[in-house]
């Protein structure tokens, strides 16, 4: 038996808080891929923000974290470092 996958959500809601809207807009003027994950959460890359609660986390630690600036700044530099060329030497 197979399972269906949800489709993905619209980025946007109806019932969406303005600091939703907000931080929505400053992440993809910013160039990043912003999905949404559920009503109250988005998601960059393995960062997941909850911008009504103010808090945020990663996949890789799930200790809740708190400010959008701390969150931006983990997801910029995450950004960054994913886009950089490599410069290791690759043996086989």
């Amino acid at each position: 038996m197979t399972t269906k996958k949800k489709p993905p959500m619209d980025l946007h809601q109806p019932n969406d808080s303005v600091k939703m809207d907000r931080e929505i807009a400053l992440l993809v003027s910013n160039k990043l891929i912003v999905l949404r994950k559920s009503a109250y959460q988005i998601k960059v890359g393995p960062f997941n923000r909850y911008p009504d609660s103010d808090s945020w986390n990663s996949d890789m630690d799930t200790k809740k974290k708190k400010h959008f600036n701390e969150f931006l700044a983990a997801v910029l530099d995450w950004d960054k470092k994913d886009k950089a060329p490599f410069s290791g030497t690759l043996r086989g």
